[in-house]
């Protein structure tokens, strides 16, 4: 018996209840009131989708050597004055950029 393992992410949904969907199954997505209801939801949605691809004789897509990360910044490091000096910064980078494909234009 070949086992399928998929990473599943449940997010709150606005204005209430929660969001769940599959990143490596494209179009799997389902909501729900709880946590829980999404994750029944989602068994099911990842079940038919399998499903359908056995049916259709696709290759079922297999979690490789996922990564996933939670960042956490601090105020001061997306603060205005910090993004606008990143953004200061490329556009000094893209300007000569910009010169070389008017050049070429001409």
């Amino acid at each position: 018996m070949e086992n399928y393992t998929f990473r599943v992410i449940i997010e709150p949904d606005s204005p209430s209840g929660f969001h769940g969907f599959v990143p490596l199954l494209k179009g799997v997505h389902t909501c729900g009131k709880t946590i829980e209801e999404v994750k029944k939801n989602l068994k099911e949605a990842i079940r038919c989708h399998v499903q359908g691809l056995i049916k259709d004789k696709q290759p079922i897509p297999q979690e490789e050597e996922a990564l996933e990360l939670v960042q956490t910044f601090s105020r001061k490091e997306i603060s205005i004055s910090q993004i606008l000096s990143q953004l200061t910064h490329l556009l000094k980078l893209t300007r000569p950029l910009k010169r070389v494909a008017t050049l070429r234009l001409k």
